[in-house]
């Protein structure tokens, strides 16, 4: 069983019903929660929607025990950082949030690491 996964939360900001969530909690002995606040999505986000999304992080945040970790920086850059220098055996997050879909997960596993 790996030690450590990572769930990112990207538009899904739930624990109930969250397909990768579950798979994390279900194959690791600790799962790390991560949103990454990309600056692109703040510029193009209005008043409204930044302020649903701020009281939908906090939920998250208290849902989570106060552990979710709010990072600030391009989405694909910090997730390739993480999987280069973490010590970390998964990468989960969902593709979409579309319902219809059977299964929308990407999962990275990274080999032993030393």
């Amino acid at each position: 069983m790996p030690k450590t996964s990572i769930i990112w939360f990207r538009r899904d900001l739930r624990i109930n019903d969250h397909p990768a969530l579950l798979a994390a909690i279900e194959s690791s002995e600790k799962v790390l929660p991560l949103f990454i606040l990309d600056k692109a999505q703040i510029q193009e986000a209005g008043a409204k929607l930044l302020a649903y999304m701020g009281q939908s992080l906090k939920r998250l945040d208290e849902s989570l025990g106060n552990n979710l970790h709010i990072i600030e920086g391009d989405q694909v850059e910090f997730s390739l950082l993480l999987l280069k220098s973490m010590r970390f055996k998964r990468f989960i997050f969902r593709l979409s949030m579309n319902v219809m879909a059977q299964s929308e997960m990407l999962e990275w596993k990274l080999p032993e690491l030393s």
